[in-house]
């Protein structure tokens, strides 16, 4: 690795330890302001997007010139979605349940902190996790208060260091509800539809859930789960809610 890229290495990592004055950085990493006891709730209420799909672009790092200051590395990624919650959840609000056919290909690009260099190498900061091609996530992302723009792409969403990105594992399952979400709340393993139908009462009901999420310390996993899905189904049932659709 040559000099410039250890110092931007290094400038990375520092600022992911101490408080942020970048514009771009204060966007994506999370400070110690952040309640960690909601970030489920929290980061689900402050989404743009809720989706699931495979990384299929990753540009170079680059910096950015906003107010006369530079800001980054930063890469724009562009996601594959396979499954939108916001959309499902419509979905069951506004047509029965066989009609289950009309999903239609979308993509959604989003600004990440670190990526590659073009010979190969990376860059990446403390306690966030880098997406590359090919990987299968769920994620939250954010909205950032101004335009990132390289090479005519211009993005306003992007990661954040916690309650962001989260591995699906798809093995030996074509549905892509049931694919699963690694430790997606608060450390459970969730189905995409278990997922989706907890943003949906998150949605509906966002005090509720966060008080919910807060209250919840019970360490064993399973107990976690059926109070999550109980409190779930008993804001459905209350809300009379339909049952969202399945491919």
């Amino acid at each position: 690795m040559n000099a410039k890229r250890f110092v931007t290495l290094t400038m990375i990592l520092t600022l992911s330890l101490v408080p942020l004055f970048s514009p771009s950085y204060a966007l994506q990493v999370v400070d110690g302001s952040v309640d960690l006891d909601t970030i489920a709730t929290t980061s689900t209420l402050d989404a743009t997007h809720l989706v699931v799909g495979e990384v299929i672009d990753v540009s170079f790092v680059f910096q950015m010139d906003v107010d006369g200051g530079t800001t980054g590395p930063l890469s724009i990624v562009t996601l594959r979605v396979d499954w939108d919650m916001k959309k499902e959840i419509e979905r069951a609000e506004n047509s029965s349940p066989e009609q289950n056919d009309d999903r239609e290909v979308q993509r959604v690009s989003f600004s990440q902190i670190g990526g590659p260099y073009p010979d190969g190498d990376y860059v990446k900061a403390v306690g966030i996790r880098l997406l590359e091609l090919g990987d299968y996530v769920f994620l939250r992302l954010s909205p950032t208060t101004f335009p990132i723009t390289n090479n005519d792409v211009t993005v306003n969403n992007c990661t954040k260091a916690f309650g962001a990105v989260y591995t699906v594992d798809d093995e030996g399952n074509e549905d892509i509800d049931e694919h699963i979400i690694k430790k997606g709340w608060r450390s459970l393993d969730l189905t995409v539809v278990e997922m989706t139908r907890i943003v949906r009462a998150t949605l509906k009901r966002p005090e509720d859930m966060r008080a919910f999420e807060r209250d919840l310390t019970v360490p064993i996993k399973e107990v976690r789960y059926k109070a999550l899905m109980d409190k779930v189904k008993s804001i459905e049932e209350d809300l009379v809610l339909r049952e969202l659709n399945h491919q």
